[in-house]
This record gives structure tokens, C-alpha cells and sequence, in this order.
């Protein structure tokens, strides 16, 4: 639907989608899947920690089944959202894309199975009053981090399901112009859009 958005149009949506949006408070655990349980393949990628930055996998490790280490438990499925129980403020989280390559993430990630649009959900998640509150259920100083069971409690404020989708369909619009900016950091046009596109996202989870 926004493939070919352009600025000036997603300024226009912006004020289209806060007008129109219903919302209602829900728990993650009631709109998701956490940790559903499943047996290893006996052959995988292994999503270790430091692996994931910034929604992107920036490293993976080929391992057997009897390699595997004790972390190794969320079998990934395509558009589930795995979030980073560790130092949640980094948000180091990824949405799985790839569901022709058998993946295991580590248990220091609560994977999310969705019922709702995953990257209206990352996008959720990643709010900065949300992440702020996971801080706020956080044990720890130095490395805070919070239970998958004390994550899957906490409230997200969720439009209706086809209102999602919409949603979720501009963020991604919004960080396919993001990252065309980083890698072409001198078009001035580009360069322009972010801070629009950035006051959008807080727009709307902040509604």
C-alpha cells in the first residue's frame, strides 16, 4: 500500500492515521504467543546475543544439535518478533524473515508469536514509554533484563487488527527510508524525510 510513499505523503497519512485509529489497552501475552515450545532441528543457525543489531542479524552460527549450547530454545518461525530480555534500551530486536533456514534463537530473547501485524508490533515494543516501563520491571544494574513471563504482563496500547496491518505497513515504509538514508547519507532529500518520518512513529504510538 505505501511502497512508493513519498514525503509529503506520509505527512498527510500521518494525520489520516491518528484521526481514524480506535485503540485499546491489551497485554502482550493476550495478543502474541511467548515462548511457544518446540523441538530443535538437527541442524541450525544459532541467534546468540550479540548477533542481532538494530532489527538486522548480524551474525549467525552453524551448529549441530549435540553443539548446541543450554541458551539454544526459540525455534524461529517467519514473522515472529524475538526481544532482547537483556539491556531492553538497546533494543536490539529483530522480526525472523527467513523461514528457509532452520534458525534457533537463545534463550536470552522472548520470542513473540504474533496475532497482530509484526512490525506494527516491533515498532510497539520498541516505544520508548514502553521500554521505559520495561525498565521499570527489570531486575539488575549494570545489565538490566526482564523475564519473558514479566514482559508477556505488561500492556501495550493496539488498534483494532485491520488497523494494524495499515500501521504496520507505513513503519515499514518509514524504516525502508530510514535506511536508505543511512546508506545515502549525502541526499539532502532523504536526509529531510527522516525527522518527519521518526516524528510519525512517536506520533502514533503515543496517541
Amino acid at each position: 500500500m505505501f511502497k512508493n510513499l513519498r514525503c509529503s505523503q506520509v505527512r498527510e497519512t500521518n494525520e489520516t492515521v491518528l484521526s481514524v485509529i480506535t485503540w485499546e489497552q491489551r497485554k502482550l501475552n493476550e495478543i502474541a504467543v511467548i515462548n511457544p515450545s518446540e523441538s530443535l532441528p538437527s541442524r541450525f543457525y544459532y541467534i546468540d546475543l550479540d548477533a542481532v543489531n538494530r532489527g538486522r542479524i548480524t551474525n549467525r552460527k552453524k551448529l549441530s544439535l549435540a553443539e548446541a549450547p543450554s541458551r539454544a530454545q526459540r525455534v524461529a518461525h517467519l514473522q515472529d518478533v524475538f526481544f532482547q530480555n537483556v539491556r531492553p534500551y538497546q533494543k536490539n530486536n529483530v522480526i525472523y524473515s527467513n523461514s528457509s533456514i532452520p534458525t534457533v534463537f537463545s534463550s536470552g530473547y522472548t520470542q513473540i508469536r504474533t496475532k497482530i501485524d509484526s512490525e506494527f508490533m516491533i515498532s510497539a515494543l520498541e516505544d520508548d514509554l514502553f521500554v521505559h516501563n520495561v525498565l521499570m520491571h527489570s531486575t539488575g544494574t549494570s545489565y538490566p533484563a526482564i523475564s519473558s513471563k514479566q514482559l508477556g504482563a505488561l500492556q501495550l496500547f493496539i488498534p483494532e487488527k485491520k488497523e494494524t496491518e495499515y500501521v504496520g505497513s507505513l513503519f515499514n515504509v518509514v524504516d525502508n527510508l530510514i535506511a536508505a538514508n543511512e546508506r545515502q547519507n549525502k541526499n539532502k532529500h532523504l536526509w529531510s524525510c527522516v525527522p518527519t518520518e521518526a516524528h510519525l512513529r512517536k506520533n502514533i504510538l503515543t496517541k
